[in-house]
């Protein structure tokens, strides 16, 4: 799969660089080696280069410059950054440095094999990309020397057409005069007909047979049939008669129709019913044909009979439609928007699980060395009892001259100790890890249609430790929270509200501030506010904070639900919601939910 594709791996260790060689070679690459900078430029310089495996630290010397170098100067050549650290900040340097993808030491071989492969494929599209583009260039540029040959034969062809219509204009201006005469007359007689035509009260429409299209064609509809019909003449004329009559379809009237068209004898049409469109009645002068060959349609309408006695039925119905679309649709939204947040803070968590993780790995490591030591103290003690009967007291003296000597160089005095506080600690790590993940699924379930009694400040304290690796590093996070009561809501619910205030918070702080947290109640509300010393919100934002789709943050960051989201779950909870915000001091969020005497639990 890989043969004839050229690695060149730079890095300044010798059994990183001989484990990739060999790894390389398996898959079947051609692989060159370098241990610095300078030896690494002259082999990708020297060598027809596939792919770069780099690393960020050379000796000392960062990989950035060489990969700033190789991007600049072979824009197609995929690198592919190595580093012992996992710093984003670190990655995304080498991102902007031109590299195309970033691995971790240590690293498997499906990890580094399935980016080998993607950035392979990346550079094997950018190549097909460029040669697509320049067969484009090629076809477009002989495109346009035949386009002009064409417009220079085009051009001696409208000469030529020019001078003949030049003598028809004049016959043309001759005919024209005589038919503006004519017009005068003919518009003279239509304005008498119009005026009869639109005077009458049933609906009039003319139509005539159309030989081409097979079907009848809309002359014209007085005012009354375009009243009755809701249409616009404009819109029908010259159209098939079905296009204002769909309920004719499969019934009498285009029998009717092609009847009185070829007999000449007027003829009535039955009685018509249309569930959906319009309830005719035919008029009973019905179907006839003018001496000029045009068939006249009479007829009247009883839709607002029929619509006035189903129209609160059929609008209820609709209602109920609507009301089931819109509840699925914003529970789909509110879940949607939800993931997408435990998306962005999904990093965070993994910190917060990797440090408590990170100890009890270690402390078991040192509980290992310890059980190991009290395994050779008890074979001492072994050998004691095996020597007591014999009374060997030689023997017996040596091995306990050991166990004094091993106990006062592995201090087991300390170790004993050492033991109950690696345990707690474990112990402790455990739990925490057991709660982020709690919490995590907690908030990330769907959530159920019926509330229960919950209690805000719990919600609180459960999205402030999944949302902390995010506040952590530039926020100090003041609690104010008051003795409130349980109240019946959605809890799931009620803590993205709170998440989204957070996150928010901690954005609106550029690099150090205080985020203040207080929960109150009177007789009537809870009421929590969230105020952060951020940079403030822009008075002109205020009034459309809460919109969908609204975000005063840059292109790519956040959806500009989440306040939307929030406000309509606090509505939902028959609360409020509402902001006050100065530029460069901060802004406070307050958010009321009702308490109603039944919601209350009694301790």
């Amino acid at each position: 799969m890989y043969q004839k594709k050229t690695i060149v791996v730079i890095d300044d260790d010798l059994s990183i660089r001989t484990m990739l060689h060999r790894i390389l070679e398996k898959m079947g690459f051609k692989v060159h080696s370098a241990e610095g900078l300078l030896e690494g430029s002259h082999l990708i310089s020297g060598h027809s280069t596939d792919l770069i495996l780099c690393d960020l630290n050379l000796n000392g010397e960062s990989g950035l410059s060489l990969i700033t170098t190789i991007s600049n100067d072979y824009p197609e050549l995929p690198i592919i950054t190595i580093s012992a650290t996992c710093l984003v900040e670190e990655s995304v340097e080498a991102f902007r440095a031109g590299a195309w993808d970033f691995i971790t030491k240590p690293f498997s071989l499906t990890n580094l094999k399935c980016c080998i492969d993607k950035s392979l494929a990346r550079a094997e599209n950018l190549k097909n990309k460029i040669v697509y583009k320049n067969n484009l260039e090629n076809k477009l540029d002989q495109s346009y020397i035949e386009l002009k040959r064409s417009y220079e034969m085009v051009e001696g062809q409208v000469e030529e057409r020019t001078a003949e219509l030049a003598i028809a204009n004049e016959h043309f201006m001759k005919e024209a005069e005589q038919r503006r005469k004519d017009e005068i007359i003919l518009k003279d007689r239509e304005a008498r007909f119009k005026a009869l035509f639109n005077s009458i009260n049933s609906g009039v429409v003319v139509c005539a047979y159309d030989t081409k299209l097979n079907k009848f064609i809309i002359l014209d509809v007085n005012k009354s049939g375009q009243k009755l019909l809701g249409i616009n003449l404009q819109q029908v004329i010259n159209q098939p008669v079905l296009n204002i009559f769909p309920i004719c379809e499969g019934t009498q009237i285009v029998d009717t129709l092609q009847e009185v068209n070829s007999t000449g004898i007027k003829k009535h049409s039955p009685y018509i019913e249309a569930e959906e469109e319009h309830i005719i009645c035919w008029h009973e002068n019905g179907v006839y044909k003018l001496p000029t060959g045009e068939l006249v349609i009479l007829f009247d309408d009883e839709t607002l009979r029929r619509k006035a006695e189903n129209e609160v039925v059929i609008s209820k119905a609709r209602l109920e439609v609507l009301n089931e679309k819109i509840s699925s649709n914003q529970i789909q939204l509110i879940q949607s928007e939800k993931m997408a947040s435990i998306g962005q803070l999904a990093a965070g968590v993994a910190h917060e699980i990797n440090n408590p993780v990170g100890f009890i790995t270690s402390n078991l490591g040192t509980l290992t060395e310890y059980v190991e030591l009290f395994k050779s103290l008890i074979k001492l003690y072994d050998k004691i009892d095996s020597v007591i009967p014999k009374n060997i007291s030689n023997d017996v003296s040596e091995i306990q001259a050991q166990i004094i000597q091993l106990k006062r160089e592995e201090d087991i005095t300390f170790v004993l100790e050492d033991i109950d506080t690696l345990l707690a600690e474990s112990k402790d790590g455990a739990t925490r890890v057991k709660e982020i993940v709690q919490n995590l699924k907690s908030f990330a379930r769907l959530d159920e249609d019926e509330r229960k009694y919950g209690n805000i400040n719990d919600g609180i304290e459960a999205t402030l430790k999944i949302v902390w690796n995010e506040l952590k590093y530039k926020c100090e996070v003041q609690k104010e929270l008051g003795d409130i009561p349980d109240i019946l809501c959605n809890p799931g619910q009620l803590n993205q509200v709170f998440m989204n205030l957070f996150v928010n918070a901690s954005h609106a702080i550029e690099k150090e501030g205080v985020i203040t947290i207080t929960t109150e109640h009177d007789e009537n509300n809870i009421t929590i506010k969230v105020f952060d010393t951020g940079k403030g919100i822009e008075p002109g934002h205020l009034t459309k904070l809460f919109d969908p789709f609204f975000t005063t943050k840059p292109e790519g960051v956040g959806t500009g639900l989440g306040l939307s989201i929030s406000h309509g779950i606090i509505t939902d909870h028959n609360g409020t919601i509402e902001v006050e915000s100065e530029l460069e001091k901060g802004t406070c969020f307050t958010v009321k939910l009702p308490i109603h005497e039944k919601d209350v639990i009694n301790d």
